[in-house]
Parts: C-alpha cells; structure tokens; sequence
C-alpha cells in the first residue's frame, strides 16, 4: 500500500446493499465541517447499486472519499478490519452506512481529544426508531474506577458514537471478530479498559438508523435467536481471553460482568417476547446462563438496567427464576395478564409499542449448548 500522508481523522464505514439511505449519508459526511478527514467505505459485496454511489462520490471528493471494492463478503468485522489496513489517520471513527451525523460531529470530538490528549471521546446519539436521546454522565481524565468505567460503557456499547485514538488501538494490534453477531462490543470494551485517559463530549450529534428497510433493521429482523445466542456466547469468550491479555486489569472482571448482566437481560427480553414461547426457549436459556453465573434469577434486581423501559423491564424480569418450568409458566400468565389488562391499560399500550419494535425470534431447538 502506498504511503500516506497522516490525516486527522479516518472514519471507517462498511457498506453492504445500503443503497436507500447510503447517498443521503454520505452527502452529509461530505459537508463535515472538520478538515484533512478520509471516509473510507468498504463495499462488503453489495448487490445492489452501492458500490456506483460510492464510485461517484469518491469522483467529485477525491480527497475525502476512499473506495474499497471486497469481491467477498465479510461482514461488518471484517469490512471494518479491511479499512483499518487503509486507515492514516491520527483518530479512526466508525459509522453505519445508513445512519447520519451531525456535521460538526466530527470536527468537535477530534478539537476535544487533541485539547485532552484523550485516547476516546464518545458522544450521545438520538435513535428516531425508539425516540431516544442518550443522557450522557461527564467522564473526563483518568478512567481507573469502577465506577467511571461502568457510567462510560452504560449508555451505549456501540463503536460508532466514538472515536479511538490509533496509535492505541495499533499498540494493541486490534481487530474485530469476523462473520458472527455483536462483532463490535468485545473490540469497544477492551479498548476502554486500555485506554488511560477518556472523554464524553455531551451532545446528542450521531442519528442511529434503526426504522424499517434500514440496514441494521433489516439485519437483526431476519436473525435467529439460535444464531444470536452463539455470537453472545462468543462475545463473553472472546472478553474473556482479551481481559486474560491484560496485565494486572483490575477492571476487566467487573466489565465482564457488566457484558453478562446486559446479554442476559436484553436475550431474556428477546425470549419473553417470542410470538411462540415453549418450555425448551427456557431450557435453552437455563443452560446457557448457567454457564457463567451460579444463580442467574438474581439478575432481576442487579442494579444493571438494560436501555429499556423501567416498568416493562420489571415485568419481564419477575418471571425469571431458577427452575425453567417454572419461568415458562411466568411468562405465560404475565403475558396473560398484559392482555387482559390485569397491570394497566397504559402498560398494555407500552408493551405493544415495545414488542413492535422486537422481532419474533426462532427458538432453541436447534442449539447445542455443551
């Protein structure tokens, strides 16, 4: 690869058959108010007219717009481990082809990790599909407590609502896992428990695209729970042995729970609101969370929230116990009395606007768990 002049900042974006929403993103990355930036886009194989928005785009930004043609799709990890190779600048940033950014974004968050000699800046992100803003904790300095680590990485375990300094994450030789679902948390947390010094830049500048036909949509609705639960498992082993990398990390275990507590609650969730429940989702469930906690039912009051509604998270999280027959039959008298309007009608309401937003997942029948 031929040498480069260092940029400030690369922002690293894989495509794949984005092409509804890919020309209205890039035309706004193209007016970032920020100066010597790369947007280098990998096109993951589209099928689609992807790989011609990105040609066009590179011919009237030279400048800006690097094109990356993979014949082989890899994936969101893997796309993304190609555009580090091609990456030169002093911070590496990461975006989804179909979500958009404030055009200041960029410009602010590299002013701030310059003025801190910060090795990550997060911002907030406003998601329109759940109508939500981040509520940013300010963590600036040290992150060497329980504590700051918990309120940096409690908001969002995304990669893309950040920026990460490169000389960090080439010290570290880092990578993201290829081909398998959550590909991106693992990379985001062992990154902050090496990071020294982080920031939060309190303003809600990245829009996270989650309606209908966008990319991520379309990608977590075909899904199958089988599927999720092995890149889940997948996830915790591979903290697991990056935490081991690390010497004397104080901080890796209790960020390690934090991921358990979080994949647990949220597939919990996922299970709860299965169109079709039976009794060996349960058993599925039982003997996968068994694997990495002695009692998994005190989950339900583990300080841990996931970003979910307070009062519908209760609900779900009653009916967990120990005993995967006895979960079974909890869930289905809550869901009962849901309907019948036994906890509210206003909870009725909200359950029916959460479970919209939830997609109807395939079961544990087909996953071996040893």
């Amino acid at each position: 690869m031929a040498k480069k002049d260092q940029k400030k900042l690369s922002v690293i974006i894989p495509v794949y058959n984005a092409e509804k929403y890919l020309e209205k993103s890039l035309l706004i990355l193209s007016k970032q108010t920020l100066d010597d930036i790369e947007f280098i886009c990998i096109n993951d194989a589209s099928k689609d007219n992807s790989l011609n928005i990105l040609k066009a785009f590179k011919e009237v930004f030279p400048d800006k717009f690097v094109v990356i043609d993979s014949p082989e799709n890899k994936g969101p990890g893997g796309a993304r481990n190609l555009g580090l190779e091609y990456a030169h600048g002093e911070y590496i940033g990461f975006m989804d082809s179909d979500d958009y950014v404030h055009e200041d974004m960029f410009r602010d968050m590299y002013s701030e990790a310059k003025n801190g000699d910060y090795d990550i800046v997060k911002c907030g992100y406003y998601s329109k599909q759940k109508n939500d803003m981040t509520k940013l904790y300010n963590i600036n300095g040290l992150l060497d407590t329980t504590e700051k680590i918990y309120y940096f990485i409690y908001n969002s375990l995304y990669i893309w609502d950040k920026i990460y300094k490169k000389s960090l994450l080439d010290k570290l030789s880092m990578f993201f896992r290829e081909n398998i679902f959550c590909e991106d948390t693992d990379f985001f947390l062992e990154a902050v428990l090496r990071a020294n010094r982080v920031s939060t830049l309190p303003k809600n500048y990245y829009y996270y695209n989650f309606e209908e036909n966008s990319e991520t949509y379309s990608r977590l609705k075909n899904i199958d729970l089988t599927y999720m639960i092995k890149g889940d498992m997948a996830l915790i082993e591979s903290l697991k042995k990056r935490i081991e990398s690390i010497p004397d990390c104080k901080l890796g275990e209790f960020v390690l729970y934090v991921l358990k507590t979080i994949v647990f609650k949220n597939l919990y969730i996922k299970i709860f609101l299965k169109k079709n429940v039976c009794i060996e989702d349960f058993i599925g469930f039982h003997k996968y969370a068994s694997k990495y906690f002695y009692d998994y039912s005190e989950l339900k009051s583990d300080a841990i929230y996931t970003p979910h509604d307070p009062e519908i998270c209760a609900v779900i999280f009653n009916t967990m116990t120990k005993d995967p027959e006895t979960m079974f039959k909890n869930v289905k008298k809550a869901k009962k009395d849901i309907l019948d309007n036994k906890l509210g009608r206003s909870l009725k309401s909200k359950f029916s606007d959460f479970s919209a937003g939830n997609t109807p997942f395939g079961g544990f029948s087909n996953l071996d768990i040893t």
